[in-house]
């Protein structure tokens, strides 16, 4: 019996690709037993194939190369998770979601470590959450019903709507005109406000321009009118003594750090930007979610505590922790190197088990994994051959990465 070969549609694909690549796979011998093409801006396009991988020239790709273009609006969703399976970006940026399977692609995008940046049709971030199509971008609703001391203490009805699950996006910027907006700088803590009937603290609207400002700089506050928020609801000024620990927050919530910080009167405080901070603070698998961010911890030399969860018990405890260590000056209760590196092995391998289960021997798909260290590839590899499924590395240095294949 001779081998059956199976080329259908193979010429619409090449279509698709740039002319340069085009030119370099027309000849028939380029096109026999090719498994994939892989575009990523910045790098050389490269064809795959069995046990092989060969480079299709030398000039790296552009971004108008990888422009995404959707062929229906209707399948937008697809086109999302696509990206992020085949270019590996770090950051996407969406034109108006506006479907319930958007707004899922949406999610799904963002628990993968992708930094996402979107727009959605509405007057305020209220709308969203009575948009039923749209309203998982702000971490849903659902009806939950209250015991009786619960809703004595809250002074409401048994049954109550909260928030459902974590927003996709975190940070929610209202156009009310070219020049006029309004930033929610905690969309969770708006959206739950929102849901009990309370007026929501946001940054007042703004009359600059976003051209104003520099990419970095945080967006301005203007001075509070008479009528504006009372002195109780201003936000507590920064400290910035040295004395005052220094915490980036990664995969946990900085509303629960701050408010372990604020009932016990701590000497701390959550910064944004890496270089400021003393430590910091992730739930498992939050740097696996971020490589780019992980590298520059280590690079830094920046101390990391792990936690289980995102709980307030759990934060405070781990709040405690890292007091301690900082009056003693000891390192004894923060993940030192060896323990941040067993950390981020576990992650690796719960990456790959998760891979291995949920994609590729239930739906027969190919998955390439983060890139990785080359021991923690060996152990990735390992794990794939205990399943009975072969894998390869793809990539040189920091982006060797591991791709898992189907039976």
């Amino acid at each position: 019996m001779g081998t059956q070969r199976v080329t259908d549609d193979l010429d619409r694909l090449l279509e698709l690709l740039p002319d340069a690549v085009q030119e370099q796979l027309r000849p028939e011998e380029a096109r026999e037993q090719l498994l994939e093409v892989v575009l990523d801006l910045g790098r050389v396009p490269e064809a795959r194939y069995p046990g092989r991988a060969l480079a299709l020239g030398s000039t790296p790709l552009s971004r108008q190369d990888l422009t995404a273009v959707v062929a229906r609006p209707e399948l937008q969703h697809q086109t999302m998770i696509e990206a992020v399976e085949n270019h590996m970006p770090e950051v996407i940026v969406i034109d108006e979601i506006g479907t319930e399977l958007e707004a899922q692609a949406a999610r799904t995008i963002a628990e993968r470590g992708v930094v996402l940046v979107a727009t959605a049709h509405g007057n305020a971030l209220a709308n969203l959450i009575k948009n039923p199509t749209l309203s998982d971008l702000v971490g849903g609703i659902q009806a939950v019903n209250l015991g009786d001391e619960e809703a004595r203490r809250r002074r409401s009805q048994k049954t109550v709507l909260e928030r459902a699950a974590e927003p996709t996006f975190p940070v929610a910027v209202e156009m009310h005109s070219r020049q006029r907006w309004a930033v929610h700088t905690d969309v969770a803590a708006t959206v739950d406000q929102l849901l009990r009937g309370l007026k929501p603290r946001v940054r007042p609207p703004s009359q600059r321009s976003f051209a104003d400002q520099p990419v970095s700089a945080p967006v301005p506050m203007p001075a509070a009118s008479a009528q504006g928020a009372s002195a109780a609801e201003e936000p507590p000024p920064q400290e910035t003594s040295a004395e005052h620990l220094q915490v980036l927050c990664c995969g946990v919530p900085p509303r629960v750090v701050e408010e372990a910080i604020r009932s016990h009167g701590w000497k701390a405080r959550v910064v944004e930007d890496l270089s400021e901070a003393d430590v910091v603070l992730s739930v498992r698998l939050g740097l696996s979610r971020q490589p780019s961010l992980r590298r520059q911890v280590r690079d830094l030399g920046i101390p990391i505590l792990v936690i289980k969860s995102d709980t307030l018990p759990q934060v405070t405890r781990a709040m405690a922790r890292l007091l301690r260590r900082q009056a003693t000056e000891t390192a004894a209760e923060v993940t030192p190197p060896d323990r941040a590196s067993q950390d981020d092995e576990l992650a690796a391998l719960e990456e790959c088990r998760l891979a291995v289960e949920q994609v590729v021997m239930p739906q027969g798909r190919p998955v390439e994994l983060l890139p990785r260290s080359e021991r923690v590839l060996r152990m990735q590899a390992d794990l794939v051959r205990r399943y009975r499924l072969r894998s390869d590395v793809f990539g040189e240095a920091e982006m060797s990465r591991l791709r898992v294949f189907p039976r």
